[in-house]
């Protein structure tokens, strides 16, 4: 008998619980690529590197990545997501960003 209440599974995912799933799987597709998190107050750099062979590059920074709204700056500019919806839009934005597919194509030739 489950007592708990009902509602959990709906409830948003914040920006930083998004970032960590999609870190997740590029390192999983990518062995040799990860994407590493450095948080200084309410911003959070991601940057992505090589394990092996020292390259890295700036991909985004994010304000506020513990819930919504947040706003996110990478070369493609700037933009504030309020929504989980608006986010999830906003982060495959960047994560396909011409920027962001040249500097991963980079590493992966090193």
């Amino acid at each position: 008998m489950n007592l708990w209440p009902d509602g959990f599974d709906t409830v948003e995912k914040s920006p930083l619980v998004h970032l960590y799933e999609q870190a997740e799987k590029i390192e999983r597709r990518l062995a040799n690529i990860h994407i590493i998190g450095k948080r200084e107050g309410d911003v959070m750099s991601f940057t992505v590197a090589q394990l092996f062979g020292g390259g890295k590059g700036e991909l985004f920074t994010i304000r506020h990545p513990d819930a919504y709204p947040c706003t996110v700056e990478w070369e493609g500019g700037k933009s504030r997501a309020r929504t989980e919806a608006e986010f999830i839009g906003l982060l495959a934005k960047v994560l396909n960003h011409q920027k962001t597919r040249l500097m991963i194509a980079d590493l992966l030739k090193k």
